[in-house]
């Protein structure tokens, strides 16, 4: 081989070995932003689903309180049916007693077992009420409960539209 054949390909190595410098240089670069845009990525998924995982468990929160406040409430229907049902049975109960009284013919015993039936059916009468009262309270609770569920549903959900925002 000749000098200037050997020079050439001197040169030619050289530049290739420039040329194969300089697209290691741009991969390693690539590489880099490839790996920060990656990272940029997966923290705004995890963000992102973080705050979809807090919605999500908001909402079911909603839908159990929900879920409770129907019950209570037909807890509550049905706790003022029986204190309608056990004063209408009361005042039953106080008429018949009334009306032995006046009769003149009743037994000190019938007299006595009528009282002892209105004082039964009164102590019943306290008890449904009480029991109704107490289900008002519990829908009461249950309504605050909501409420405030509610208000944090709504700021998730802001910090979730900031967050969307942000990624834009």
């Amino acid at each position: 081989m000749a000098d200037a054949e050997i020079e050439i390909l001197i040169r030619a190595v050289d530049e290739l070995s420039t040329t194969i410098k300089d697209i290691e240089g741009n991969l390693e670069h690539l590489t880099k932003n490839s790996e920060k845009v990656t990272k940029k990525l997966d923290k705004g998924f995890d963000k992102t689903a973080s705050s979809l995982i807090a919605l999500g468990n908001i909402a079911q929160g909603i839908d159990s309180i929900f879920t409770s406040y129907q019950n209570t409430q037909i807890r509550v229907e049905n706790a003022t049916e029986r204190v309608a049902n056990s004063q209408d049975t009361l005042a039953d109960a106080q008429r018949k007693l009334t009306r032995l009284q006046k009769s003149g013919t009743a037994s000190a015993e019938e007299i006595a077992d009528a009282q002892r039936e209105v004082e039964a059916l009164r102590k019943a009468v306290e008890a449904q009420t009480q029991s109704a009262e107490e289900a008002l309270r519990a829908v009461e609770a249950l309504r605050a409960e909501l409420k405030a569920k509610q208000a944090e549903l709504e700021n998730q959900k802001q910090v979730a539209q900031a967050e969307l925002e942000e990624k834009k």
